[in-house]
């Protein structure tokens, strides 16, 4: 089997989606996805699902550590959080966020005391390196 280059600027369906969103430009499809995201168990660190993700490390209450597999390009890039029984969970601070990791941390909205959450849905937007 031969490898190859395929080129193109727009991505069209052969009509079996309906309505107007038949095509999509390459430049959205790059630039517009995530380029990691995880979904875990705030208790085990069991993960669920994943993307470019690699490990997940559970260091103490409420604080993981999460493996990026393929780089991102500067660690600038968004992050979008998710968890399922609405308590708060955030980053801990800016430097905690590199282009090979992410630190987090759960807290509890009320006292500001950590916590695990229940599940975590997590994505990084951004350039890969």
């Amino acid at each position: 089997m031969a490898n190859g280059t395929i080129a193109f600027d727009t991505l069209s369906t052969s009509g079996q989606i309906t309505g107007t969103a038949k095509s999509v430009d390459t430049d959205y499809v790059v630039n517009g996805s995530a380029k990691y995201w995880v979904r875990f168990q705030g208790t085990g660190t069991g993960v669920r699902d994943s993307f470019n993700h690699t490990s997940i490390t559970d260091n103490g209450t409420g604080s993981y550590s999460l493996v990026i597999n393929n780089n991102m390009n500067n660690a600038l890039y968004a992050i979008v959080i998710h968890e399922s029984d609405w308590r708060t969970v955030g980053t801990e601070n800016d430097t905690d966020q590199t282009t090979t990791k992410i630190d987090l941390t759960g807290r509890n909205p009320s006292s500001g005391a950590a916590l695990d959450p229940v599940e975590v849905s997590l994505a990084g937007l951004g350039d890969l390196a």
